[in-house]
């Protein structure tokens, strides 16, 4: 893998609709993959609807966040969170627009942790 600004690391985005064709509440959304020493260790997932649809995928996959915050029932929700399952730390974010919510998520591998520390000292050392 080529170095990119003196560290391995790389960063990838895919459209939402290209990478999962038959996932609607990927429709609007953009996916970013970051891959640290040759391991990918991140997935970034922002999405634009008329309400959260985005944290309901995530649950499916990795567990239900059973204590939301209240703001995330408002009309407009504008709430985060993070929650833990044996593979992954899972952070979620909300936010409405006047029309539409913003959502975000971002899944951080939880065997592959360990890269972050190393790509966090070896840019300390510089």
């Amino acid at each position: 893998m080529p170095k990119i600004d003196g560290q391995y690391e790389q960063l990838a985005s895919v459209a939402g609709e290209e990478l999962c064709k038959n996932e609607k509440v990927f429709e609007f959304a953009s996916v970013d993959f970051l891959v640290l020493y040759d391991k990918l260790v991140e997935i970034r997932v922002m999405s634009f609807s008329e309400k959260p649809s985005l944290v309901d995928w995530a649950e499916s996959i990795y567990g239900k966040m059973q204590k939301k915050p209240t703001s995330f029932y408002d009309a407009q929700p504008n709430a985060e969170w993070i929650w833990d399952n044996p593979n992954a730390t899972i952070s979620y974010s909300v936010l409405s627009d006047t029309n539409s919510v913003v959502e975000s998520i971002i899944i951080q591998s939880a065997k592959h942790a360990k890269y972050f520390s190393r790509l966090a000292k070896e840019q300390e050392g510089e």
